[in-house]
């Protein structure tokens, strides 16, 4: 195909190969694979590489091939010539995690959030109103950031990541009026001393197959067995779009709340649209904060009004009576969204 650049496997890639590390080796490498990722077991992976072009199995031609495609680009890229990375310039900077760096990420989580719902223009709230902070994402930086931060699934909590702050936090520095539910349930909500509950929930963090929501995961083992190499399918995430199905606790941490006349403005984190008819219906207003990160205090600057909304849906939100989403929702006339494609609600 006049390819000249590198063929690199994804990590681990070539254990699905055959049940037999050994012959997924050289299946991978006669494949046309260059570069291999086996963080693991890499000490094996050149013993058995070794061993096919001894025996023959594997060419040295082929390793010739690769070897050279790899020279290649790094001659291109100038590699040979600059210092190593840790080296250079930036490596390791003062610079990272500064003020500054930091300023720029929350004005990215204040220009990115977008608002849904604002029943009786509750929102922008006033600096003095007694609000009640509760839900399981309302003080924990690691739910905000989601995978593939610290570690390859994310973490949950505030204790792993330096120098950010949760939405909680982000309110408490904006308000002496606030208070964090003791138990986040909400259950301590009392409309004596709350006018108002703001409610983070969503998802928990997740990245690659553990994030997937699947039906069927026959059809998949199905397929794989077809093509004679290993299925090893990563547990789902869930199996239903439906947040109410996913974490009936976010629902009831509302509904707690609001049983008691306390309006609820609700947040959601996560990482792509969920199906909240239920959440929705039972908040005041409802925002969707997407993984807004380290910097939860950008949320907060927005909700009591330093800040305007900005954000506008890059994709459409689902209800429940069509839960199907692709590409090309927002030319589909059939297609009814919850919200439209380009949906944002802001203060005028």
């Amino acid at each position: 195909m006049d390819f000249n650049g590198i063929v690199i496997s994804d990590m681990q890639g070539i254990d699905y190969l055959a049940d037999d590390f050994y012959l997924g080796v050289a299946k991978g490498v006669n494949a046309g694979i260059d570069m291999f990722m086996v963080p693991r077991n890499w000490p094996m992976f050149i013993e058995h590489l070794l061993s096919h072009v001894e025996l023959g199995t594997v060419s040295i031609d082929r390793i010739n091939d690769a070897v050279s495609r790899i020279l290649t680009a790094k001659l291109a890229l100038g590699l040979f010539e600059k210092r190593r990375p840790r080296d250079r310039k930036w490596s390791n900077h003062d610079s990272f995690g500064s003020i500054a760096h930091r300023l720029v990420a929350r004005e990215a989580v204040r220009k990115s959030l977008v608002l849904l719902k604002n029943e009786h223009n509750i929102l922008p709230l006033s600096k003095s109103t007694r609000v009640l902070v509760a839900g399981k994402s309302a003080n924990n930086i690691g739910h905000q950031c989601g995978g593939f931060t610290i570690t390859w699934q994310g973490v949950s909590g505030n204790e792993k990541i330096a120098g950010g702050t949760s939405i909680w936090q982000g309110i408490n520095d904006i308000t002496k009026h606030a208070q964090l539910s003791e138990n986040g349930a909400g259950l301590d909500a009392d409309p004596q001393q709350h006018d108002v509950a703001i409610v983070v929930i969503g998802e928990s963090p997740y990245s690659e197959g553990m994030g997937d929501i699947r039906d069927d995961d026959k059809k998949i083992t199905d397929v794989g067995s077809n093509i004679n190499g290993q299925v090893k399918l990563l547990k789902a995430y869930g199996h239903s779009i439906e947040l109410s199905k996913l974490y009936p606790e976010d629902l009831q941490t509302i509904k707690n709340i609001s049983s008691k006349g306390i309006p609820v403005v609700t947040i959601i984190i996560s990482g792509r649209p969920l199906i909240v008819d239920q959440e929705l219906a039972h908040s005041e207003a409802f925002i969707t904060a997407w993984l807004p990160g380290s910097e939860g205090q950008g949320v907060a600057e927005v909700l009591f009004g330093d800040f305007n909304f900005q954000g506008k849906l890059s994709h459409s939100w689902p209800q429940l009576s069509q839960p199907k989403m692709h590409e090309s929702d927002k030319n589909d006339k059939s297609y009814q969204p919850l919200f439209s494609y380009g949906f944002g609600l802001n203060y005028q």
